[in-house]
């Protein structure tokens, strides 16, 4: 804000040269005014001036296409918002590890007759275990792209909220009986600098998928909720003081030997290639440092790979994070919806 500016002589001339004194002395103090304005807004200028941007490069290419992608994808915060029940209410981490009822879970599900099938009996089972229950709302466009982009959004949405801790599922996710009690115990015996917890890699319960319908594959486990890995575990398979977790990721001989790890080579030089990756379904507890990183890693990983899977991706983060993400042992805290159906079952439930 400028100030006007005045000047007063306390003995003003007399006579017939006193009008035309002011006359100068006013001209000549607002030539002087606007020669020194002239010079701040130069000076401004100059100093805020930017160099033109550098031509495009690979990398900054495939920003661009993420940030459309991105873009195109985006849907309307509101209807992420709104979406969420109960979003203003706090649940703390104590609250988790007194078992307390109303743990919020955001669900990854699809819009289709299918999707709603299981969403309802999702919420079926969110209201028997007294879990907060809400479904994402589905982006379109290609699946792996379209899963990355609601990760997305429901870690940031998850980010707006009062929460402190979330689980995120896909919707063929079948919960273990009791599972605020479970989950307690499990984190319980975690370190205190857990961020991320995968409650049911199906590597490590035994999945053991084969095809039962033309274009559907079933799950086999011959245990329910129980560790009972494919293949022999390998690496460090040390656990926490009670077992009910991995202290380190574990890899799998399992996994085939040509595997390769995609992740941030300069970042996680050490990361076994062979490592147990998340899906089967996906299904993680997350705080919100956790929630955060996952946020930045995704976005950083799309610029170069967009179409990552999301099981990969989890997997290659939490393999390079082994003191901050974490797998379940035993008892595995969830498994796939088809491992609890008949081949027969299954193929009317998956057309």
């Amino acid at each position: 804000m400028f100030e006007a500016l005045s000047v007063d002589d306390p003995q003003p001339l007399v006579g017939t040269r006193q009008p035309a004194f002011k006359r100068v002395a006013f001209n000549g103090f607002a030539c002087l005014a606007l020669a020194i304005f002239g010079c701040v807004v130069g000076a401004f200028r100059v100093f805020t001036s930017r160099p033109p941007p550098p031509p495009p490069t690979r990398t900054t290419a495939a920003a661009a296409a993420a940030t459309r992608l991105e873009a195109r994808a985006r849907p309307k915060t509101t209807s992420i918002k709104t979406t969420l029940r109960g979003a203003s209410c706090a649940y703390t981490m104590q609250d988790l590890r007194n078992g307390k009822s109303g743990l919020p879970v955001y669900i990854f599900g699809t819009t289709d007759a299918k999707g709603k099938k299981r969403i309802a009996q999702m919420n079926s089972d969110c209201e028997e275990q007294g879990l907060k229950c809400s479904p994402l709302p589905m982006i379109a466009g290609s699946k792996l792209l379209a899963l990355n982009q609601e990760s997305i959004y429901m870690w940031a949405a998850f980010l707006q909220t009062q929460y402190e801790v979330a689980l995120a599922v896909e919707d063929d996710t079948r919960f273990i009986p009791k599972l605020m009690t479970e989950l307690a115990k499990t984190v319980a015996d975690l370190p205190e600098s857990m961020q991320v917890l995968h409650l049911c890699p199906g590597a490590l319960y035994g999945r053991k998928m084969t095809w039962v319908c033309p274009h559907h594959f079933k799950c086999n486990a011959e245990k329910h909720f129980s560790l009972d890995p494919e293949g022999r575990l390998t690496g460090n398979t040390t656990k926490t003081p009670n077992g009910r977790a991995f202290l380190k990721w574990p890899s799998s001989d399992s996994i085939k030997k040509d595997a390769i790890f995609h992740g941030s080579q300069y970042e996680c030089p050490n990361v076994d290639a062979r490592r147990i990756f998340t899906g089967g379904p996906a299904a993680y507890l997350m705080t919100r440092s956790g929630a955060q990183d996952l946020l930045q890693q995704l976005r950083d990983r799309m610029l170069y790979e967009p179409q990552v899977p999301i099981d990969v991706f989890l997997g290659d983060t939490g393999a390079c994070r082994e003191d901050q993400h974490f797998m379940s042992a035993s008892p595995q805290m969830c498994m796939e919806k088809s491992c609890f159906l008949s081949g027969e079952a299954w193929c009317r439930e998956e057309p």
